[in-house]
This record gives C-alpha cells, sequence and structure tokens, in this order.
C-alpha cells in the first residue's frame, strides 16, 4: 500500500469488557490515508529520548517507519490486509512493525471513540522531581491518555495479536489496573488494545478490565506536571523541524497559521514506478518555539492557536494543530 495515495479505509473495532463477554460493541471507523499518516508522525515511542544531534536522523527514522507499515500492509477494497511481503522476516521484525502499527491504530481508535486526544508511553512523560517516569514493572508499555483541555487521564495497554493473544489481553488488562490515580485524580478510563488480523483482514479489540484485574491492582499513582505532559507529547513532531540551533529546513507557510511553517520529509521510492515522494509536515512557529522552551505557558499557547480554515481538501489538519500533506 502507498499511504501517500489519497484513499479511505475502513477499521472495525470490537469494545467488551473482561468478565462479560455477552456485552460486546462492533463500531467501523473510517479514516483517510493522511489521517493515519498524521497518526504515525504523532505516535509518541519511548525511542524519542534516544540521542540525536540533528533533525534528519527523526526524519530517516519516520521515513522508514512509514516504509515499513506500508510494506505490512495491502488494500482490499477500502480495508486492510496482511502482506506476503513480510512473511519471510524472523518474529523479532514482525514484532517491531506490528508494534508500530498497534501505536498508530490504538492512538487513533482512543481519539475517535473515546476522547482521547494524547496518548503518551510513560517512559518519555517527566517526572517532577527529574528525569522521567517509570513504569511499575518490566517489560510493560503503560500509556497515559489525556486531553488538550480537560484534566482527566485514563491508561492504555497496546498488545499485538500472537499465539497467546487472549492471555496477552490479560496481563494488558492487569497491567493498566494497577493505575489508580494520575495527577490526584482517579483514572477516567483503562483499557488495552490490541491490532490483530482476521482471515488476513487488519481488525481491533478494546477490552475494559473487570473486577477480577482490578482486585490485584498494585495501587500505583503517577504525577506529572501537565504543561510537561503536553509538551512531551508535541516532542516526536519537534525533533522533525531539527534541533536547537540547527539551520532552519522548514520554510514559511500560511495556508493554516499567520506563522505557519513547513517540511518536507523524503519517504521512500514507489516499488513500482521509483517516483519520488515527500511528506509535509506543518504547524506553527509559535507551537514549535514553545515546545522548544521550558516555560510554564504552554497550555496559554494552545489555546491562543487559531487556525484558519482552507479549501484544499489535500490536506490534513489534526486536533492538535499539526497538519500534512
Amino acid at each position: 500500500m502507498l499511504l501517500t495515495k489519497k484513499k479511505d479505509y475502513k477499521l472495525y473495532v470490537e469494545v467488551k469488557k473482561e468478565e462479560k463477554e455477552e456485552e460486546k460493541k462492533l463500531t467501523e471507523i473510517t479514516f483517510s490515508n493522511l489521517e493515519l499518516l498524521h497518526e504515525i508522525v504523532m505516535s509518541s515511542l519511548p525511542q524519542q529520548r534516544l540521542p540525536r544531534e540533528t533533525g534528519a536522523r527523526f526524519r530517516s527514522e519516520l521515513a522508514y517507519r512509514i516504509f515499513l507499515l506500508e510494506t505490512a500492509l495491502d488494500v482490499r477494497g477500502d480495508v486492510l490486509v496482511k502482506s506476503r511481503r513480510i512473511s519471510h522476516l524472523d518474529s523479532s521484525e514482525k514484532s517491531l512493525i506490528h508494534y508500530y502499527l498497534g501505536m498508530a491504530f490504538t492512538k487513533m481508535i482512543a481519539r475517535r471513540m473515546f476522547q482521547v486526544d494524547c496518548l503518551l508511553p510513560v517512559s518519555v512523560i517527566p517526572a517532577k522531581e527529574g528525569g522521567y517516569l517509570k513504569a511499575p514493572g518490566s517489560n510493560r508499555n503503560d500509556l497515559i491518555g489525556g486531553a488538550f483541555f480537560g484534566e482527566e487521564y485514563s491508561v492504555w495497554s497496546v498488545k499485538g495479536r500472537s499465539q497467546n493473544s487472549l492471555t496477552a489481553i490479560r496481563i494488558g488488562c492487569r497491567e493498566v489496573s494497577d493505575f489508580v490515580r494520575v495527577c490526584d485524580s482517579p483514572v477516567s478510563l483503562k483499557a488495552v488494545c490490541m491490532t490483530y488480523y482476521d482471515n488476513g483482514y487488519l481488525n481491533a479489540v478494546v477490552q475494559i478490565p473487570g473486577q477480577s484485574s482490578l482486585e490485584k491492582s498494585r495501587q500505583v499513582s503517577v504525577d506529572f506536571s501537565r504543561e510537561d505532559y503536553l509538551r512531551a507529547y508535541y516532542h516526536c513532531v519537534a525533533g522533525l523541524f531539527g534541533t536547537k540551533g540547527e539551520k532552519k529546513m522548514y520554510r514559511r507557510d500560511r495556508k493554516f497559521f499567520e506563522d505557519g511553517i513547513c517540511l518536507g520529509i523524503p519517504l521512500y521510492p514507489t516499488e513500482e514506478t521509483g517516483a519520488s515522494r515527500t511528506l509535509h509536515v506543518g504547524m506553527s512557529e509559535e507551537l514549535l518555539r514553545n515546545v522548544r522552551q521550558d516555560s510554564a505557558s504552554f497550555t496559554s499557547c494552545l489555546q491562543s492557536l487559531c487556525w484558519q480554515e482552507t479549501l484544499d481538501h489535500g490536506k490534513y489538519m489534526g486536533g492538535d494543530f499539526i497538519y500534512l500533506y
């Protein structure tokens, strides 16, 4: 598949509660190629804490991630299916691809179905006492979900389908149940999201923990600055525009913002024709400046952003004020 090709897709998401198999709800999500690209670009990953001297490394890393997902998926009608192109890869290589896939779709599902604007791994959220938050256990991928203009937080776990998928979901339910309070408030939602293939078709399931998981909770509470949390969400896109002191690689683009800036990211050429492709990512320069600065006015910056309507339907603007085409 080519994520740069204009097309709408469907994904079926089943929501169910642990221990209540009869209470299932199947939802069909329709999304465009640009919306999925947006979720990939804005997926916060633990690897974003790795040292990178230049924005070129951020951009090449994103291009490779997009290449992996385009290689792993094919299109049948308006649904995504598993591609045979990755059948020769070993289990570790496939796990990495499915991890990237799961993070992007979990972010989309959380936003579209549960009004979660941001979804961040615990390990990329700065702790108040310095450093970063730590998950209550090893080999975990706990994520904290939040809204731009709200005080509630949710906790998520991302799982990929395996031969022991039921066990993986049960473990995920126990893991998210460990969290009882985030920033001195009760957790509003605990959920496990798994993407999987059913007869080759890509689907997803969201499971809400039941009482048996909640009873085994470790009663974990985490606390962090809301400003740091929101700023951390934008680190993945800020890195694309370069690091502090680096020569500016972006250009002015007032399509949405008066102080808009846009960056072109070269993607891998198409397999059929070898044609070059470029993904353009844009944002407000004031927003970028506030991400890079350690100030206490980040929420005010988001509230002050005013983007202009555009008749150009070839661009996608996310609710986080990041647009691409």
